[in-house]
Formats: C-alpha cells, structure tokens, sequence
C-alpha cells in the first residue's frame, strides 16, 4: 500500500485504469453508457465541492488527485476496493467469490444517485451534511439511472448490490465498502494537506479538517477488524499526526456556503483519539 506523500501527483502519474471484468462484469455497460449519457456531468464537476473557492475544476483534481473528479472518482474507489480484497487475502481473511464479485462491483456504482436528472438530485454532500432525505433521494436517482441504462437482469443484481452495500453501512459487505470509503476521503485530506508543487487548494484547513473529525475516530475503530484500515494508519501516521497538530484548535474555516468546515470540539475529540491510538 502506498506512503500517499511518495505519490506522484495525477499530472505526472501514467493514468490507471483498474477494471476486473470477471468480479464486476455487470457494472461495466452500465458505466460506459452511464459515462456517455452523463459525460458533461462528470468531467465538469467535483467533489468535496463545497470547500472549493476560487480555483477551476482542473485545478481542483490537479491539486486533490483523480478521486476528487466524478469521471475518475470510480476508478480511485475501485483501486481501493482491490486493495483492502488482497490486504484481506494475504491476512487469511479472504472474502468468497460471490461476496467478492459484489464487493468489486460496489465501487463502479455506488455514486450513481448522486446524478441530477432535470434539476432533481442532491449531487456530493458534506459527510457531516447528508441526511436520511438525501439518500432517499440518491436512490430514486439510482433506480432510474439503472433501469434505463443496464439490461433488467443486471439492473436487478445492480440494485441489489447498491441497497446491500452501497446504502447499507451495517451489512458484513456494506461494512467493509465504508471502510474502504473512509479511507478515499482520508487520502483526498492528506493531498489537501501536503498539496502539490508547493501549491495547496484555499480551502486546504476546511477540507482536512472536516474530514479529520469525521474519519479519524471510525477508522481507529476499524483498524481493529480490518488489517488494510491498520495499515493504511499505519503507513500515514506521520502526516496525519501532523495535520491534527497543525490544524485543531486553530481559527476554524468556513465552507463556500459560509458554513463553519468542522466543529472545533470535534475535531479536538478526533485528536484526543488518535493520540490515545498506538498510531500517534
């Protein structure tokens, strides 16, 4: 697993494209027509949106990396997925061929309903800002995407493995997808932090603070279960101790919206816990 401060930035990185066509074999069809439907969509917005001031959408990824783009945003969470599926392999935890299949399958789909079609869709909201509402609506967005791109037996295993996992953080597979999820938003903090080139996003103590408070107390807790959420802290213990250090109680940022980023308490309660951890 990568050091994310030894990575190179998206702009001198050859470009990956993580597909495993036999353990996600259904989704792909549904991506490319989905791409090519929504192509403007994709390639025009972003996320973690809300913390973004003046730069442009180019400079955004530049600076964030690929994960933060819609177009490329499954790509990243499938490298992840694949990540934590052979972490989990060589720790003698391996996951069964049809959980494994709809696990690789998760991340291909699983910001479909965040899509607006005719003015209707919430698009990416804040962690800290969706509400059960939001995901009622994301579904309904999801529902009708599907129905209309994907053949109906796979619209039916699509939807399926968007309700079980995707939407269902409790579930053995909806679990280990959150995880996988909370540490995508964690790597996009560390770039917010570490920049590129000596140039960060405006916003850079909004975005990573936000996330800090939100990922860093769920994470010490999986690390527990999971050997890819352990090292994952393990290997960035160096620049995360440094981000709460430079970041918690500071001055707290606003959001674009004029919303404070985080809640200065907090984020200090997700210091407290991560200098409690064996990571710190």
């Amino acid at each position: 697993m990568p050091i994310l401060n030894e990575l190179t930035s998206p702009s001198e990185a050859p470009p990956q494209v993580f597909r495993s066509p036999k353990e996600a074999r259904a989704a792909y069809p549904v991506i490319e027509r989905v791409e090519d439907v929504f192509s403007e969509q994709l390639t025009d917005n972003v996320r973690f949106d809300f913390f973004r001031m003046d730069e442009s959408v180019e400079e955004w990824v530049q600076l964030l990396g690929p994960d933060v783009l819609f177009l490329t945003h499954p790509h990243e969470s499938a490298r992840l997925t694949h990540d934590f599926v052979t972490t989990h392999d060589a720790y003698s935890q391996p996951i069964g061929n049809k959980l494994r299949n709809d696990l690789y399958t998760a991340p291909w789909i699983h910001d479909m309903g965040e899509l607006k079609i005719e003015g209707e869709g919430v698009g990416d909201i804040a962690f800290d800002k969706k509400t059960e509402d939001d995901e009622h609506k994301e579904m309904k967005i999801f529902e009708s995407v599907i129905t209309a791109l994907a053949q109906p037996q796979d619209a039916a295993d699509l939807l399926n493995v968007y309700h079980s996992i995707a939407m269902d953080k409790q579930s053995p597979l909806g679990q280990r997808f959150n995880a996988i999820e909370r540490v995508g938003y964690t790597e996009t903090a560390m770039r917010s932090y570490l920049g590129y080139r000596g140039q960060r996003i405006e916003n850079w103590q909004g975005l990573s603070g936000n996330v800090l408070r939100n990922q860093i107390p769920a994470l010490l807790d999986m690390a527990k279960t999971y050997p890819y959420v352990d090292i994952f802290l393990s290997e960035n213990k160096t620049v995360l101790s440094a981000m709460f250090r430079d970041i918690a109680g500071k001055d707290v940022p606003f959001n674009k919206n004029g919303e404070a980023a985080y809640e200065p308490s907090q984020l200090i309660n997700a210091k407290n816990a991560w200098e409690s951890s064996a990571y710190s």
